[in-house]
């Protein structure tokens, strides 16, 4: 379920609807979801309770990041909650940008010119000092 905000908002949060609580009763149908969203902030708190998973996916300067919670983490960037988590790398597949049209419109690689103009100085300085 992409966009989990939309059919599951945070709203109503003392007495969640009848669909919302229904939920808790997935297993018994056999059915299991995979809820994606962009803050868990937007989805209601009763389908968050429910969940036997939290992965969250993070780009960082050093790359791609996964951190995965046996259960739900309210918090995921917090320090204490990335170091409890099982954290490894991620490598985003470019199949999966042609399956899914919106993703390939908004995500970039991130960019690391800063890195780059850094190494280029320490090169320039190096060999300036060398000539010296």
């Amino acid at each position: 379920m992409d966009e989990a905000a939309y059919p599951w908002p945070a709203i109503d949060l003392k007495d969640p609807p009848e669909y919302i609580k229904y939920l808790s009763q997935h297993r018994k149908h056999g059915l299991d979801f995979l809820v994606i969203t962009q803050s868990p902030k937007f989805v209601h708190p009763f389908v968050l309770e429910n969940a036997d998973g939290h992965i969250h996916l993070s780009q960082e300067w050093s790359g791609n990041k996964q951190y995965e919670w046996s259960e739900y983490c309210a918090n995921p960037k917090l320090k204490t909650n990335r170091a409890n988590a099982v954290k490894k790398p991620y490598k985003l597949e470019k199949k999966a940008f042609e399956l899914y049209y919106s993703a390939s419109l908004h995500v970039e690689k991130p960019k690391r010119q800063f890195l780059k103009w850094f190494m280029r100085q320490f090169f320039y300085y190096s060999r300036f000092r060398q000539w010296q």
